[in-house]
């Protein structure tokens, strides 16, 4: 049996790459080896391409008149701009809750399964025959479950265990996957 307590939380970089993984989740769960790319910055790359064709169209409407083809452009383009606000402020709030977790965590492997407990009254736990992987990410390490339905959640540590952690894989459960 392994236990980690923690009295620190993760830095930005670790709660980012967490909301990186839980955005990648079925693409990592398809490719394990898969590269997570950052939601954020897509997002406002979307945001900031979805504003120039808003303003573009604008300008030929104004200059040039609206035709159907350009009214269609500035209505993709407001959409567009729409959704990517909208996911930009879910991506905010994600890293508000997560930063505002209990900072005390405790992360347990034992003969049965991964436990995460937060603070006294949140605990997690997914056992070894519903792990489909552990995944060694640059902050993170995630143990994702082989059920991916509603109320199925990845465990993540920091990765300073990452070690200790792969190792007691490799000797106790040596049938779960590890991608470093």
């Amino acid at each position: 049996m392994l236990r980690f307590e923690s009295e620190t939380r993760g830095s930005d970089a670790f709660y980012r790459e967490v909301i990186n993984v839980l955005y990648s989740w079925k693409k990592i769960t398809k490719n394990p080896a898969a590269k997570i790319q950052d939601m954020k910055k897509r997002v406002i790359v979307s945001l900031c391409l979805a504003a120039g064709l808003m303003i573009i169209t604008g300008l030929m409407i104004a200059f040039l008149g609206a035709d159907v083809l350009t009214v269609i452009a500035m209505t993709v383009a407001i959409l567009t701009t729409m959704v990517a606000a909208f996911i930009l402020v879910q991506i905010n709030n994600m890293m508000k809750k997560l930063k505002s977790m209990p900072e005390k965590t405790v992360l347990t492997l034992d003969d049965d399964g991964v436990q995460t407990e937060m603070g006294p009254d949140q605990t997690v736990r997914i056992k070894w025959s519903n792990v489909s992987l552990v995944r060694v990410f640059d902050e993170c390490i995630a143990f994702f479950p082989k059920d991916e339905h509603a109320g199925t959640v990845i465990i993540f540590t920091l990765k300073k265990y990452a070690e200790e952690i792969t190792g007691f894989l490799n000797k106790e459960h040596s049938e779960i996957t590890i991608v470093q």
